[in-house]
């Protein structure tokens, strides 16, 4: 769960700073790796510190699968709600606030995830990212929400299908508040 919330966070705080959607500079057109990092490298400095980062599961479904209990899905959401509830804390490095939100975006993208869409401006964030993995797993990303050099509050929605899912996939929707709260410790 560390692992998706710490995503998230750095995709919260690297979608965001730029004036015009996608490669051609029409709103909502898909957005190529480079040039999505150019335009987010253009948005307002990052601070390096201590950020505390606190996600909050607004909504979790997936379909019954044979096999599975009843009552399986109140159980994950609360084992799911009870990881991501607790606040954690991160350091960003005057290295990685350097490098900018530009470089940890080229970066979400490697492997094999695209930004689909992105329209954002020096507080605002509308983007929508997808994601293939092995064994048939895809997962499509929406990121919504508001940032400045110190804090972000975004809302993330994601679903996630399987080869053994039939349906709708896994749906989970997310919000992530990030703020800055000191200095790392050294």
């Amino acid at each position: 769960m560390r692992r998706s919330t710490h995503t998230a966070v750095i995709l919260s705080l690297a979608l965001c700073a730029c004036s015009q959607g996608g490669d051609g500079g029409e709103k909502g057109a898909p957005a190529g790796k480079e040039t999505v990092a150019a335009r987010a490298a253009d948005g307002p400095q990052l601070r390096p510190g201590l950020y505390e980062a606190k996600t909050t599961i607004l909504d979790f479904t997936m379909p019954q699968m044979a096999g599975m209990p009843a009552g399986m899905e109140d159980r994950l959401r609360e084992s799911m709600a009870a990881n991501l509830d607790k606040p954690h804390t991160y350091c960003l490095t005057p290295d990685e606030a350097k490098q900018g939100r530009g470089e940890m975006l080229k970066h979400l993208q490697d492997g094999n995830c695209s930004v689909e869409r992105y329209d954002a401006s020096a507080s605002s964030v509308d983007a929508a990212m997808r994601c293939e993995m092995a064994g048939g797993i895809s997962s499509h990303i929406k990121v919504q929400g508001t940032m400045d050099g110190d804090s972000s509050t975004m809302t993330m929605e994601s679903t996630q299908m399987m080869p053994q899912i039939e349906g709708e996939g896994i749906h989970m929707k997310m919000r992530v508040d990030t703020k800055r709260v000191g200095d790392c410790k050294a």
